[in-house]
C-alpha cells in the first residue's frame, strides 16, 4: 500500500492516503478525547456542586465542544480548508452570530467564574443595586434569586460578576446595625448620652462579642443627631432587631422625658414689620 498516493487536491494542499489515515485517526481521538475531558470536567464540578448534576452536565459537554472544535481545526487544516477562510466567505453572517452570541458568552463564563471561585453561593445575601437578594440558584446563563419583598428575579451572570457586589453572608452571617436618633436642642446631652448607652447594653439579642458604640455624629437642622451601632448574630434579623432597637429607643427617652426631635421651622418677624402690619389703620 503507496501511503504517498494523491488521492485528491484542495486548494494548494494535496491529501495522499497517509494523511487520509491520519486525518481519520485525529477525528477518532479527539472524539474520545472530547468525551474524556468532558466528562471529567463534569464530575469535578459535581463533587464541587452535588445539588447541581444539570450545570455540570453542561459545562462538561462545553467542554467537549471545545476539544471537538479544536480537533476539527486540525483537520481541515490537513485537508487545506481553513475556518478563517470560511468565516471570511460568510463574513457578514460571522458578524451577526457573534454580535448575537456576545451577551450568552459573557454570561457562560460568568457563571462559570462564579462556582469556581465561589465568592457567591446558592443563600447567601447580596446587595446589588441597592436591593438585598438572597442567591437562590447560579444557574449557567442567569442568577435565581429572591428580593426581601418576596420577589423572585433573574440577574444576567455577567451582571455579578461585573459588578460591584456586597455579599452580607461572605465569611459569617453576623450583621451591623446603624441607627441614626435625633434629640431636641434643649436635650441634656450627658442624659441623652447615659440613656442610650444603658439602653443598647441591656439588648439581650445583641451580639456581645462586640462592643456596641453611641455617637454624636451631627447638629442637624432640627436636631442634634447621635449613631448607634451594634451587631446581631444573623443578618435575618436584621428587619425585626432594627425594629426592636427602634422602640427601645424611644420608650427609654420618653421615660427620662427627653424629646425625640421632628422637622420644624423657626419664623422669625422684624419687630418693626411686625408693627407696621399690626398698627391701626
Amino acid at each position: 500500500m503507496n501511503l504517498d498516493q494523491p488521492l485528491f487536491t484542495i486548494g494548494d494542499t494535496t491529501t495522499t492516503l497517509g494523511a487520509l489515515l491520519l486525518v481519520c485517526g485525529i477525528v477518532i481521538a479527539t472524539i474520545l478525547v472530547g468525551r474524556v475531558v468532558g466528562k471529567a470536567v463534569s464530575r469535578s464540578i459535581k463533587r464541587l456542586h452535588a445539588d447541581d448534576s444539570e450545570a455540570a452536565d453542561v459545562y462538561g459537554f462545553a467542554v467537549k465542544l471545545i476539544v471537538w472544535f479544536v480537533g476539527l481545526e486540525l483537520v481541515l487544516h490537513l485537508l487545506g480548508i481553513t475556518l478563517s477562510s470560511l468565516l471570511a466567505a460568510s463574513g457578514f453572517l460571522a458578524l451577526a452570530a457573534g454580535f448575537a452570541a456576545k451577551n450568552i458568552v459573557e454570561n457562560f463564563l460568568s457563571g462559570g467564574i462564579l462556582r469556581l471561585e465561589k465568592t457567591i453561593r446558592p443563600g447567601d445575601i447580596i446587595i446589588v443595586n441597592e436591593r438585598w437578594i438572597v442567591i437562590q440558584k447560579i444557574n449557567i446563563r442567569v442568577t435565581e434569586a429572591k428580593t426581601y419583598e418576596g420577589e423572585d428575579i433573574l440577574i444576567p451572570n455577567s451582571l455579578i460578576a461585573q459588578s460591584v457586589v456586597e455579599n452580607l453572608t461572605r465569611h459569617d452571617r453576623q450583621f451591623r446595625i446603624d441607627m441614626k436618633v435625633g434629640v431636641a436642642y434643649e436635650s441634656d446631652l450627658a442624659l441623652v448620652r447615659k440613656t442610650l448607652e444603658e439602653t443598647v447594653d441591656k439588648l439581650e439579642w445583641r451580639l456581645q462579642e462586640k462592643q456596641p458604640g453611641v455617637f454624636l455624629v451631627e447638629y442637624g437642622d432640627s436636631s442634634i443627631n447621635y449613631l448607634i451601632i451594634l451587631w446581631i448574630e444573623n443578618v435575618d434579623d436584621s428587619y425585626q432587631r432594627k425594629s426592636d432597637l427602634l422602640e427601645a429607643v424611644w420608650w427609654a427617652l420618653k421615660d427620662r422625658g427627653i424629646t425625640v426631635a421632628h422637622p420644624q421651622l423657626d419664623l422669625h418677624l422684624d419687630p418693626e414689620l411686625i408693627s407696621a402690619v399690626t398698627k391701626p389703620a
